[in-house]
């Protein structure tokens, strides 16, 4: 902001860059055209060695999809992205992971990715007397019963 024009009288957030900057403002006091700024995106990534097709717009679904894989609520990841209708679905984007997920826990196989903490249980009875433990314990928690 310390580099626009000091009497400028355009308000836009993106001002085009001056030919020959000075030290003390770089900016034209005219705004950036739209065309410009849609084409920043592909320009950056194409310039970086991407391959494919990218707009500002797959900023947006990347930050959708990466939130939604980290376990962020629906309503979170709308209101991170600007979403205001149920639109967000369309960008929410699963992995492989979460499908090897998916096909292990409806096959029945315990998944040690899965976000939920399974419990350890451990039955121990003693030989000589009538007394039993049972230990539990889930990450750094864990208790014995003996009964």
């Amino acid at each position: 902001m310390s580099l626009r024009p000091k009497t400028g009288k355009c308000s836009a957030l993106y001002l085009r860059p001056k030919k020959t900057p000075s030290p003390d403002c770089w900016y034209c006091d005219s705004p950036l055209g739209v065309h410009i700024l849609q084409q920043t995106v592909g320009k950056l990534c194409e310039e970086a060695g991407f391959k494919g097709y990218f707009t500002n717009h797959s900023l947006r679904a990347t930050a959708a999809t990466r939130l939604y894989k980290a376990g962020f609520d629906e309503q979170l990841v709308a209101e991170k992205t600007g979403h205001r209708s149920a639109a967000i679905r369309s960008y929410k984007r699963t992995c492989d992971a979460q499908l090897a997920n998916v096909s292990s826990v409806v096959q029945g196989i315990e998944n040690m990715a899965s976000p939920v903490k399974k419990l350890k249980l451990a039955d121990s009875s003693n030989t000589n007397t009538n007394n039993r433990e049972l230990s539990v314990s889930a990450g750094e928690v864990s208790f014995t019963l003996r009964f």
